[in-house]
């Protein structure tokens, strides 16, 4: 075998090894993400349940993207991004009449945010096409937004109960992302996330009062499952 021939398949096999260590990472920022996201739901759940104060889920939204982008890219730029959003979210919230809008408008905002956030990583943009992690957080966008956007429009129909529109759509969006980053990535997401899709509607009908309890519940496991995938990742590849 000649030298130049060695070279680069040593080179190739460098490459590899700082894609799969650049995978790794990136799937610890995931379990950030889906551990933040969890045990923004419990806390919101159980806020508006016990406590009827169900704008919570809107204004501890800007913690929860805070509380997971910042470990990712640094605490500062995550925080000159999402409080300046947070600020022009709630101007449109007084400004804006047309709730449909408003929604759109948001969905664009945090689009533009996590952009902002990512643009100036050179090295994840190089790597975020061979890597599963950013693939799931778009999804997980996507489905967000969507039925943000659904809920609202079937909202402007005459009789549409609104609080059962929230009560079934999102915890059923949620648990379709569960179940699909389960499918991906660790068992235990999908389990919840069947539990989720089937276990919420049902429970909507013996007793409404217990459904974003039991969401409740489920985001808590949630949390607690992505903090230990997280640490267990983090002593692998100390290892």
């Amino acid at each position: 075998m000649k030298e130049n021939d060695m070279k680069e398949i040593l080179k190739t096999i460098e490459y590899l090894r700082a894609l799969t260590e650049e995978g790794r990472k990136e799937m610890a920022h995931m379990w950030n993400y889906i551990s933040t996201f969890g045990f923004y739901v419990f806390v919101c759940s159980f806020v508006g349940s016990l406590f009827n104060e169900w704008r919570v889920w809107f204004w501890a939204l800007p913690v929860a993207f805070i509380l997971s982008t910042g470990p990712s890219v640094g605490w500062f730029r995550s925080l000159f991004t999402w409080i300046p959003i947070t600020g022009i979210v709630v101007a449109l919230a007084y400004v804006l009449k047309n709730p449909m809008v408003f929604v759109l408008l948001v969905v664009a905002l945090v689009a533009l945010g996590f952009t902002f956030l990512y643009s100036k990583d050179e090295k994840r943009r190089m790597t975020r096409k061979f890597t599963l992690a950013p693939k799931i957080g778009v999804f997980w966008g996507i489905l967000m937004g969507g039925v943000a956007v659904n809920i609202f429009a079937l909202a402007h129909f005459y009789g549409v109960n609104q609080g059962a529109l929230h009560a079934i759509l999102w915890p059923f969006a949620t648990g379709v992302g569960y179940l699909i980053t389960g499918f991906f990535t660790s068992k235990e997401f999908a389990y919840l996330g069947i539990v989720t899709i089937f276990g919420v509607p049902i429970v909507f009908v013996v007793n409404p009062y217990w459904t974003f309890l039991l969401f409740g519940v489920i985001g808590l496991l949630i949390g607690i499952v992505g903090l230990r995938l997280k640490f267990s990742q983090a002593v692998v590849g100390e290892d």
